[in-house]
């Protein structure tokens, strides 16, 4: 998966900085990893029967899809850029997260 993480990073990168790729890659990998134990946190505060304690049920969210678009700007990124003069994210992933109905087992998006 680093490799693929690493061509993506590649793609969207400025002209230059291939020699900087291993200490992006793994800044990009440390942010992605920190945003999915900030999903869990939210997912706590709003769904709590899908708390560390009931996992043993099976109820935790899962990752179902996780899809890079580098080139295509969230609202909000857009808002910022736009409006604000922030420059442009250096990346964007779209995050798709089930989790399971504790009352009848099935999976929602």
């Amino acid at each position: 998966e680093e490799d693929s993480n690493k061509d993506e990073a590649v793609a969207v990168a400025p002209a230059g900085i291939e020699e900087d790729m291993e200490s992006v890659v793994a800044i990009h990998n440390c942010m992605n990893e920190g945003t999915w134990s900030r999903i869990l946190q939210w997912e706590k505060v709003l769904n709590p029967v899908t708390s560390d304690d009931n996992n043993e049920e099976g109820l935790m969210p899962k990752l179902m899809k996780f899809c890079g678009r580098p080139t295509d700007l969230s609202p909000k990124a857009y808002i910022k850029h736009y409006l604000l003069s922030h420059p442009l994210p250096f990346d964007r992933h779209d995050w798709t997260v089930t989790r399971t109905d504790p009352t009848d087992g099935s999976e929602t998006e």
